[in-house]
């Protein structure tokens, strides 16, 4: 059997501070890591507000718009019987006219 080598207390000690070295090492590499990412978590919890802020100022305008529509479609309708009733009327005096231009021949 082979022996086994004792290893001597600074040989350990090296060893524990390479670990505790690398530890650290790796925890600072984490820390920075988590410190960007909550960096870009913020940038995008900003972004996100903005973008509901503008999602609800593009609502509110349409339906502004939406009502504009309405009111013009109202007019339109309007304007369109009153059409309709200026044509009835126009023919209808037409009518009257020839009848009277024929009966004073």
């Amino acid at each position: 059997m082979a022996k086994k080598k004792e290893h001597t207390v600074n040989e350990i000690y090296d060893t524990l501070t390479d670990l505790v070295g690398f530890v650290k090492n790796q925890f600072d590499k984490n820390e920075r890591v988590t410190k960007l990412m909550s960096t870009q978590l913020l940038s995008i919890g900003s972004e996100v507000k903005n973008s509901s802020e503008l999602i609800e100022k593009v609502d509110t305008r349409l339906r502004h718009v939406e009502q504009d529509v309405l009111t013009i479609r109202e007019d339109v309708e309007t304007l369109g019987k009153l059409v309709g009733r200026d044509s009835s009327t126009i023919k209808s005096h037409g009518r009257r006219i020839i009848n009277l231009e024929r009966s004073r021949i």
